[in-house]
């Protein structure tokens, strides 16, 4: 009985130890897969937030990439750089293509003035943003920029990207784009969606949130969205910094107007962007992870109270019986276990895609599944049982390998991956391989092997095919002509190519395998980042080391100087840089190909050189050298732009015919189509200026193409002062011409009145003033000095109005002779703006007086109905340029201006106005010789004279006059009295008449008189009896032996002889020539006896 009391105490004891088990195991159960399926649902949606995370980063990084390499070749067009008709339709098209993307975009020059913008907006042209961040840092660095979100000007969230135009060679502006922030977020971040609630967010490097679904957060700083929270300000804090990772953090969610914390799972990524990054992080919450295990935990522990429930019911019952049935129950339990392993093993070893096995040493199986079966080529694995009685010899191609796997499993107990060439029954051969274990009794007796067996001939074929795929690869990598590596995605070298050997110096033996930037050794001498991490990446440090880079998709190529190739000599290359891939799409590494340019760019250089010397010699031409092309002016040069005036722009939207002057339009013309047609030569037009000045120019070309299309390339020089020079010179020569033949007629007039006033003067020497014809021989005289004026005006036509120079006050002359004109013409109105410091000219008074009266008389007659003279006086510097084309040379000028109010000139009368002869007046009014005279009168002063007029608005006559140091003598005027004398005079004189009237008024003054009527009479006279001649009166122009050869002679014999020179001429060329020899006094012809007697008394007084 106490057995049994004591079999119960043990029952109930057992009964309650195994329900506590069954329900410590029931919990364990439950949450061991619970615990692991929640980790395994974490890790999978971190996978998927990863995804999503990595797919945004990049696409973002991918668009900008694409929106910078679009505005650098953008900023490359000539178009664009000159911002001439092609940038700006280049823009519009571009804004059109990208609307949907970008807000526009728009060209800025250097001083950070907006110069056009598409869309045209009349707000934005000329706008000043040159103290905007993202301009001044374009500017500073002369890099591409990418600035945060900003707010611009029309009230749209953007991000500005600018890249730098260079024209020459430098800073010359920006092209910058404005791309649509919310183009950004529609199109990577809105449609990241996980589950109900998990989404994306993005913020900037300061930690902007610059996208987030959670209303009022864009724009806010995180700082304060998300306060209160330090696990997230943290991960913020990593977000700013550029970091990448997988967190959690807690924050509040309202539902239904309740506030509750969850729990949140999130992954975050950089998204680089040049000089600036994003952050992008995908969150959602746990809560919403587990609720869809939560119905499976409460349906498992439903499952555990009622299985504790029917256990504590029938426990008691179970466990009474089992004392009863132990052994009973033990065997039953064991057959179920072994039916249900059998069972089981027997489904998988039927259904298993590997062969399974169990045979013994000697050779023979056991037991295979279907599988080996098949593989063997026997319909059944009874059938293979049955015909194999010898593995070795039936079903190994070579016996040996199955003495070698006897030996190797048996001494190691299990073998793994035993490879071998295996025969099928129809002879066929396949690689196989095995995985097999020794099974020994409790001796240690060998009772079979076990194991597996897989038919592995496709994977080694595929091997195989991928050897040969590789050597064949490595062969092409080898046999490059370029400089080729590959690596794979740890950075380690696997190909090393004999052409990057000969460059480097580095046999591949001896980098195969290196990794951590081993293979830029060799290139730079020290090991750093290259171009190969430009791949996946956009990286402004590894750039700036690259004199230029270019990124297409993820292929990235780049220009740099390698100091140490070639022994240390350097080379400039250009490398480009792929990455490789596997056969599941998985990138495997990445292959550089690097190609030795340096003759290329030593070419280029020189090219350069070649290019920068003609465009210095083009540029810095004094002619203007332009292509002509279908009549438009192409690449014109500095000069060019000069002589037109027209900047390059406007230039090329002018017909170059319209730029000749119309009558030499045909010129022009004739001369460009012979040039196409292989002839032709120099041609002289004039062109128009854009200021309307008329330009002279003389044009040489040359046939060329120009953008394969023929054309024209022209040297033009300005020849307008050679051709002013030309038309003076004739000009010159003409009125010298005339001016000879007027100086002729004036002498040989002279010589008349001479006669006529000398009779004249010895008959009224005779008369009283009451004789009758005292009155009749006063106006013959009178007659005889208007006649004399005529001849003045004939010799100062003739350049040779110059009688007695000496310094005067042109102010005085000016004042004088314009007081006096003023009292006869009272219908003129005269103004006088006299300058006060006037310097003086050396000129004969009388002359510039002449000057100035017939100016005013000129003046007068272009004003019938009156009118307004203006009298100006000033000193003036004339440059040689200017000075240069009346044939003078540069200095200092006192310039007289004569301005009237009259009915002016047109262009063809002004330039004749000087000729001798030339008048527009009507008959009687004038004969020609006014002006004619004034041009005279002043090119023998050395001076000049210019006229500017217009019809109907009156002109100016300028007159220039050589300015002096002098200071003018104040001298009282001459008073009309004879005065005699008793000495000796030698009158000489070619002409009789003029030898008679002279000696006669000698004579009658009380003076000796010799007469000579030739030059070598005198001289003889002279040396006969030169001692008692106190005085010679010497004509100057005689034939045979002239004035001045006498003069010479007489001073041969005599050199303090004193002599007056006589002549119809004025005081110029010979006659000046002679008293500066030291001719004692000069009288002009016709001269009565008044100006006789005081000339003689003055030249006897001299000492």
């Amino acid at each position: 009985m106490s057995a049994i009391l004591q079999n119960r105490k043990r029952l109930i004891t057992v009964l309650t130890g195994g329900l506590i088990a069954l329900a410590l195991l029931s919990v364990y159960a439950l949450y061991s897969p619970y615990d692991a399926v929640r980790e395994e649902t974490i890790i999978n949606l971190n996978r998927q937030q990863m995804t999503h995370a990595r797919l945004a980063a990049h696409g973002i990084e991918n668009f900008f990439n694409d929106q910078l390499n679009d505005l650098r070749l953008i900023a490359s067009m000539p178009g664009i750089v000159h911002l001439d008709g092609e940038g700006r339709r280049c823009l519009d098209e571009y804004y059109r293509a990208m609307m949907d993307r970008i807000r526009g975009i728009s060209r800025i020059d250097a001083r950070g003035k907006v110069r056009y913008t598409a869309p045209y907006d009349p707000k934005q042209t000329k706008a000043d943003i040159s103290l905007f961040k993202h301009f001044q840092e374009v500017r500073r660095t002369g890099k591409p920029y990418v600035s945060e979100v900003v707010t611009i000007a029309r009230g749209f969230r953007s991000v500005v990207i600018e890249v730098p135009v260079f024209r020459n060679g430098r800073f010359d502006g920006v092209v910058g784009t404005a791309v649509s922030f919310e183009h950004l977020a529609r199109e990577f971040l809105e449609k990241i969606r996980i589950g109900k609630t998990g989404y994306a967010w993005m913020i900037s490097r300061d930690g902007t949130e610059l996208f987030c679904p959670v209303p009022g957060h864009i724009g806010k700083n995180v700082s304060e969205t998300c306060q209160g929270f330090p696990d997230l300000l943290a991960v913020a804090g990593s977000m700013m910094q550029g970091k990448e990772g997988i967190t959690t953090y807690a924050y509040n969610r309202v539902r239904e107007n309740v506030k509750e914390t969850v729990l949140k799972h999130a992954v975050y990524m950089p998204v680089r962007l040049g000089n600036t990054h994003w952050s992008v992080i995908v969150a959602t919450p746990e809560d919403e992870i587990v609720a869809a295990m939560e119905s499976f935990r409460n349906r498992w522990l439903a499952l555990l109270f009622l299985l504790l429930a029917i256990g504590l019911i029938a426990g008691y019952t179970t466990l009474r019986a089992w004392w009863i049935v132990r052994e009973q129950k033990n065997r039953e339990q064991a057959e179920r276990v072994l039916r249900e392993s059998e069972e089981k093993y027997r489904n998988i070893f039927e259904q298993a895609s590997e062969g399974i096995f169990q045979s013994t040493p000697e050779g023979k199986y056991l037991r295979i599944n279907p599988a080996l079966a098949r593989m063997s080529g026997y319909a059944s694995p009874e059938q293979m049982i049955a015909s194999v009685t010898d593995i070795g010899s039936q079903l190994y191609a070579d016996p040996a390998e199955r003495k070698e796997f006897r030996r190797r499993i048996e001494a190691e107990g299990r073998l793994e991956n035993f490879e071998f060439w295996a025969k099928r029954r129809d002879g066929g051969r396949f690689r196989t391989s095995v995985n097999a274990r020794v099974v020994r009794d409790a001796d240690g007796k060998i009772l079979f092997y076990e194991g597996t067996q897989e038919d592995i001939t496709a994977r080694k074929q595929a091997e195989e095919a991928l050897k040969a795929t590789n050597r064949k690869l490595n062969d092409i990598i080898e046999f490059l002509p370029d400089a080729t590596f590959v690596v794979d995605k740890d950075n380690r070298v696997i190909a090393w190519n004999r052409a990057i050997e000969e460059m480097t110096g580095v046999k591949k033996e001896e980098i195969i395998g290196k990794g951590d930037y081993a293979y830029t050794v060799p290139f730079y001498g020290e090991a750093r980042p290259n171009i190969l991490g430009l791949i996946d990446r956009v990286d402004e440090d590894v750039e700036r080391k690259y004199d230029y880079t270019r990124r297409k998709d993820r292929v990235v190529c780049g220009e740099v100087f390698v100091p140490k190739v070639y022994g240390g000599r350097g080379a400039h290359v250009w490398a480009i840089v792929a990455p490789l891939f596997d056969s599941e799409g998985r990138q495997a590494g990445a292959i550089e190909s690097v190609r030795d340019i340096t003759e290329f760019k030593e070419a280029e250089a020189a090219l350069r050189q070649s290019e920068e010397n003609y465009r210095l010699v083009i540029e810095n031409s004094r002619d203007a050298i332009f292509i002509l092309q279908d009549e438009v002016i192409q690449f014109p040069n500095p000069r060019t732009l000069q002589l037109f005036g027209y900047a390059a722009a406007e230039l090329r939207e002018l017909v170059f015919t319209n730029c000749v002057h119309p009558e030499d339009r045909d010129v022009a013309v004739m001369q460009q189509q012979k040039i196409l047609k292989g002839r032709g030569g120099n041609a002289t037009f004039r062109i128009i200026a854009n200021n309307g000045g008329v330009l002279w120019v003389e044009n040489s070309a040359v046939a060329v193409k120009w953008k394969e299309k023929p054309a024209t390339l022209n040297f033009m020089r300005d020849i307008t002062v050679q051709k002013n020079i030309e038309a003076h010179l004739q000009n010159t020569h003409k009125m010298e011409a005339v001016g000879t033949l007027a100086g002729g007629i004036a002498h040989d007039f002279n010589n008349l009145l001479m006669s006529i006033n000398g009779y004249a003067a010895l008959m009224l020497h005779d008369l009283e003033e009451n004789h009758p014809h005292f009155e009749l021989l006063k106006r013959i005289q009178e007659q005889v000095r208007s006649g004399a004026d005529l001849t003045k005006q004939l010799l100062g036509f003739a350049r040779g109005g110059r009688y007695e120079v000496e310094p005067i006050d042109v102010n005085d002359v000016v004042e004088k002779t314009s007081t006096m004109f003023g009292r006869t013409k009272k219908e003129v109105f005269i103004h006088r703006r006299l300058q006060t410091d006037l310097w003086s000219v050396e000129a004969d008074r009388g002359q510039i007086e002449q000057v100035m009266l017939n100016l005013f008389v000129n003046a007068w007659q272009a004003m019938p109905e009156g009118g307004s003279l203006y009298l100006a006086t000033k000193n003036v510097t004339v440059e040689e340029g200017y000075a240069k084309s009346f044939g003078l040379k540069a200095g200092r000028f006192v310039r007289i201006s004569v301005t009237d109010t009259g009915i002016g000139m047109d262009e063809e009368t002004r330039k004749r106005i000087f000729e001798p002869f030339f008048t527009t007046k009507e008959m009687g009014r004038g004969v020609g010789l006014g002006l004619a005279s004034v041009y005279g009168i002043v090119r023998g002063h050395h001076g000049f004279i210019n006229v500017y007029s217009e019809k109907d608005k009156g002109s100016t006559f300028n007159v220039y006059l050589p300015a002096s140091d002098k200071k003018p003598e104040i001298r009282e005027a001459p008073r009309e009295r004879i005065i005699e004398g008793s000495e000796t005079v030698l009158v000489v004189d070619d002409e009789a008449m003029i030898l008679d009237v002279g000696c006669e008024m000698l004579r009658r003054l009380g003076y000796k008189v010799l007469e000579a009527s030739s030059g070598r009479q005198a001289v003889d006279l002279y040396r006969e009896r030169g001692s008692g001649i106190d005085l010679v009166i010497l004509d100057m122009v005689m034939p045979g032996m002239g004035g001045a050869e006498v003069f010479d002679e007489l001073k041969a014999v005599n050199p303090d002889v004193r002599v007056v020179l006589s002549t119809g001429y004025s005081l110029n060329g010979l006659a000046s020539g002679i008293m500066a020899k030291g001719c004692r006094s000069f009288i002009q012809k016709p001269f009565g006896m008044a100006e006789l007697s005081q000339k003689v008394r003055e030249a006897l007084a001299k000492p």
